[in-house]
Formats: structure tokens, C-alpha cells, sequence
């Protein structure tokens, strides 16, 4: 039998295309590689030259031009004007915008944010990270984290105080009405004139800094630390407020802060007074009251 030119063309060993769901890596091992190139495109013709220009269905083009990256950085940077990160509780449709990062050349790609809106609790949460074209999003590039600490936390946009030491947190629901009498009948007449509906309540713990190398408190210095948190608590700026129970609020700190050392001159309780005065899943909210820099009423 003659077979003449078996198996002469470029691509004729390669497998089928076929599409896979949930391919998490690729091992290359024992061979020389000049390129790797993944698609979720099964009707690409393996007969030509493959297309490698980046498009929403391709998956890694690794070149190997003396690194390893695979990714389309490059690309996206061209094609996007921002990235926009935002978070929503997992189960729930109401996501927060968070950040908005302007993008000019690819080393803007490579950045750090820190998300202090998350409820605590064990509360799952799912992150996205969005290209924005010319105000338009594109694909949510998704990942889930899970939310958890002790004690109390209060958060500015970029400062924030906690403490798990001795936390007590009140808390009551605000609902005005008035209640009017009756000559002729049994039982009152109750009146709703507003549509308020509100949280507050008081907050109090021992807040001394914690030293991140040591994991210890630096309780002799403390003072410097509650100074500091005294100072946080009176300038007057909304607050994020939020309890290791998975309770939190957008509030105002109100009335006077009080320190007491009764039990001990080093163990010094801080007591405050908080009112609610927005909704922690409204993104305008979280910007008009200066916790985030991303202003979402044009979208």
C-alpha cells in the first residue's frame, strides 16, 4: 500500500473542536511550544491560519515572548476607557458600584482596591470587574469572596477604626406618628404624616490598635489610637457602621462621645450615638455621602 502524503496537512492531528464548560488550567509539559491559544469558538476552520485577535470568546493566547502571560491586557487596555468594580450579596440582583479606575495604557490594569462595604457574618459576596467602553459595559469578569469579622467597624472612603473588644450595639427602629383621641369612639386614631423609617441607636467598645505583627494590642499606647478615633468620630463626615452580627448602615455620628475608664485607667470605653441616613445597597447613596467616588445618577 502506498499512502503517498499521509497526514501532510498543518492541523491534521489536531483534535476536533469541541466546547468544555469549566476548564480551570492547562499543563504543557515535555515540549517546545511557540504559542497557546484557547477559544470557546468551535467553528474556527483548524484548515487555515488561525485567528488569534482577542474577541469574547477567547480564552488565553499564550506567545511565550520571554514570559508567561496569556491574557488580552494589551488589548483591553485599547478598548476600554475604565473598570468599573462593584459588589452585590450573593442571592440578590442590586449590585453597588464601587469604583471607577480610568484606563489609559495597559500598567493601568494592574491595580488594588479595598472593598469596606461587605457585611460581615460569613456573608457571601460576588465581585465583578467591568470594562467600560465609552460609558457602555461589557463582560462582568466575576469572582466570589465571603465576608467575615468580630467586633465593630467604622469606614470612611479611605480610613477606617474597629475594634472586637468589649462591642455593645443598640439599636432602635424610627417610625413617627401621632396618636389622636376620640369623643365618640373605643379605640384611637393613629397618623403617619412622614415616610420616614429609620435606624438608630448607640455603639461602644475598648478600640485599641492592634499591632499586625505581633497580633497584639498595644495597650499602653492606646490613648494615641482612641485620640485619633475621637477625632474620626467628630469631623462631621457620614460613616459606614457595621457589626459582626451582619447589621450595617450609612450613618451620622450625634450627640456627644464619651470615654470611661471606671473598670481600669487602660481598658477605656469609647460610647457613641448613631443615626441611619442612607441604604448601604443604593450606590448614589454610598456617593452622596462620600463613601465611594463613583457618581451612578447619569446611569
Amino acid at each position: 500500500m502506498f499512502l503517498g502524503n499521509a497526514l501532510g496537512g498543518l492541523h491534521s492531528c489536531d483534535y476536533t473542536p469541541t466546547y468544555i464548560d469549566n476548564i480551570n488550567s492547562i499543563t504543557l509539559q515535555n515540549s517546545i511550544v511557540d504559542n497557546l491559544f484557547a477559544t470557546k469558538n468551535t467553528e474556527i476552520d483548524i484548515t487555515k491560519s488561525l485567528d488569534k485577535t482577542w474577541d469574547f470568546n477567547t480564552i488565553l493566547n499564550a506567545e511565550f515572548n520571554n514570559n508567561l502571560l496569556a491574557g488580552n491586557i494589551n488589548f483591553r487596555s485599547s478598548q476600554c476607557s475604565s473598570l468599573r468594580i462593584k459588589h452585590r450579596e450573593k442571592g440578590t440582583n442590586t449590585w453597588v458600584n464601587l469604583f471607577e479606575i480610568p484606563i489609559s495604557k495597559a500598567e493601568d490594569l494592574i491595580t488594588e482596591r479595598f472593598d469596606r462595604f461587605c457585611k460581615g457574618n460569613k456573608t457571601e459576596y460576588e465581585i465583578a470587574v467591568v470594562p467600560v467602553i465609552n460609558g457602555i459595559e461589557s463582560n462582568y469578569n466575576m469572582n466570589s469572596i465571603v465576608s467575615d469579622f468580630d467586633g465593630i467597624v467604622l469606614s470612611e472612603m479611605n480610613e477606617t477604626f474597629l475594634t472586637p473588644l468589649d462591642v455593645k450595639v443598640t439599636r432602635q427602629r424610627n417610625r413617627p406618628s401621632s396618636v389622636l383621641n376620640t369623643l365618640d369612639g373605643k379605640f384611637p386614631i393613629v397618623v403617619i404624616n412622614s415616610q420616614n423609617n429609620y435606624d438608630s441607636g448607640t455603639a461602644s467598645g475598648v478600640f485599641i490598635q492592634l499591632d499586625e505583627n505581633t497580633c497584639a494590642f498595644d495597650v499602653e499606647n492606646g490613648w494615641k489610637y482612641r485620640d485619633s478615633f475621637l477625632d474620626f468620630l467628630s469631623d462631621g463626615k457620614p460613616k459606614f457602621l457595621k457589626i459582626d452580627t451582619g447589621h450595617c448602615w450609612i450613618v451620622s455620628i450625634v450627640d456627644n462621645i464619651s470615654e470611661d475608664n471606671s473598670q481600669h485607667r487602660l481598658k477605656v470605653s469609647t460610647n457613641f450615638s448613631w443615626v441611619s441616613i442612607g441604604d448601604i445597597t443604593n450606590s448614589q447613596d454610598l456617593y452622596e455621602n462620600g463613601l465611594v467616588s463613583v457618581d451612578s445618577s447619569g446611569w
